[in-house]
């Protein structure tokens, strides 16, 4: 079967300051194929600015990436706490720019015994919240995201994002895939909750136009116990 091929932009990224003609506000992204993406991980020390040692976590160098945005996992590095759990890169045809960095700082709660054995303290673990589509219910679309840095060895669990709960969204804890809670480990831990949309029941008026006369009784949908069913999602187009 012959390989798709791969349509990457010319640059990943572009700015432009605003002018006041208009016609100047316009900047084309130029698209060319390719077979593969190419694209580098490197583990920066906060520090200096520089690679960390080898010794201690090598450059990830991938050449036969069939995908035009990657998404890569920090590595554990003893005695450090990266920037961030996860990172995305857009990646383009210039190869000198496909490179994702993790920034590294060193833990001043970790401890070394001299011979050169690290006990790490702290770890990051990653919550995702998820919240249901309004229009296809088994849609779950990520809404937010966290990492956060804690003791190793201690248990956690994920708080609901005030945001969603203030919206009108209620976490489902049976949901396939839910993760509320664990122990964090040097390596990580991702947890996951699942928010459904509460549903309501709403009333349809029937208007002559022009005029503030009702020309049909108003329907009344979810409004009563005998309807529930016909309840539906907030945010759903009726």
């Amino acid at each position: 079967e012959e390989q798709k091929k791969l349509w990457l932009p010319n640059t990943n990224a572009h700015s432009i300051v605003m002018n006041e003609d208009e016609s100047k506000n316009e900047y084309a992204f130029v698209y060319m194929s390719k077979d593969t993406a190419p694209y580098k991980v490197r583990y920066i020390d906060t520090a200096t600015g520089k690679d960390l040692p080898e010794t201690l976590i090598q450059t990830k160098d991938v050449k036969d990436n069939p995908l035009a945005f990657v998404t890569e996992k920090f590595q554990y590095v003893p005695g450090y706490i990266p920037d961030a759990f996860y990172k995305t890169l857009i990646l383009s045809a210039n190869s000198e720019e496909n490179v994702i960095y993790f920034f590294y700082t060193k833990d001043e709660d970790a401890t070394d015994d001299g011979s050169g054995t690290v006990t790490d303290k702290n770890a990051l673990y990653h919550v995702v919240h998820y919240a249901q589509d309004a229009n296809d219910p088994t849609l779950y679309n990520e809404a937010s995201t966290e990492t956060i840095k804690d003791e190793i060895g201690k248990s956690v669990t994920a708080v609901p994002f005030p945001n969603l709960v203030k919206a009108g969204y209620v976490v489902d804890y049976d949901h396939e895939g839910t993760v509320a809670s664990g122990t964090v480990t040097k390596e990580g831990l991702e947890l996951k909750l699942f928010y459904d949309r509460q549903k309501f029941g709403y009333e349809v008026f029937y208007k002559e136009y022009g005029s503030d006369r009702d020309v049909e009784s108003p329907k009344r949908v979810g409004m009563t116990d005998e309807t529930a069913h016909e309840k539906l999602p907030f945010g759903k187009t009726v």
